[in-house]
């Protein structure tokens, strides 16, 4: 089945009324968005942040170790570890794991699906579902929507890639999707 532009629309629609959607998608990096660049930015932003972080808790650490404070040094020490990993292995808090691709891609796939279900006379009413999609057969890892539509059809919806809930990249496959062959929605007319 061809994705309309209807169709498309609706999609998007209900992620940019969904408010939980909105918070982890929308950015001010939304202005590089159409590059499908956005979220490895701020992706970027956040890992050097906190380096940056798990950086001044080790000089933070060794000034307490200074001065005799060995137990607030062990504190602020594993205070560092637990919130921001190691400079090994960098974590996310939760709140930034929230907003990096699969982060995105579970909170819009429960919105679409939600929507889908609640509205079957709508024109939303061909679509069966939504999940993550994860890319394959590259060495970069990234996760996207998947809309799974009720005559078997996927499509993929990339709200990471722009950091625009009202204009995601949309690929007209999982295998498009693997070969990021995207088209803004701003564009889009329909897949055939």
């Amino acid at each position: 089945m061809a994705l309309s532009r209807g169709t498309a629309a609706a999609i998007v629609q209900v992620v940019t009324r969904d408010p939980e959607s909105r918070k982890v998608i929308d950015s001010p990096l939304e202005y590089i968005g159409g590059t499908g660049w956005a979220g490895g930015f701020r992706n970027t932003g956040m890992i050097l942040g906190n380096a940056m972080s798990i950086f001044g808790g080790h000089i933070a650490a060794g000034q307490l170790a200074r001065v005799g404070d060995f137990q607030g040094a062990a504190a602020v020490t594993e205070d560092t570890r637990r919130t921001y990993g190691t400079l090994g292995s960098i974590d996310l808090t939760p709140e930034q794991a929230a907003r990096v691709c699969t982060g995105i891609a579970a909170v819009t796939a429960k919105a679409i699906t939600a929507a889908a279900k609640a509205a079957p006379g709508t024109s939303l009413f061909l679509v069966a579902g939504s999940d993550s999609q994860d890319r394959m057969g590259t060495t970069i890892a990234h996760t996207a929507t998947l809309v799974r539509m009720k005559d078997g059809s996927r499509y993929v919806f990339d709200w990471h890639a722009t950091l625009t809930a009202s204009n995601p990249m949309l690929h007209a496959s999982t295998k498009a999707f693997d070969e990021n062959e995207g088209v803004l929605f701003t564009v889009f007319q329909e897949f055939a």
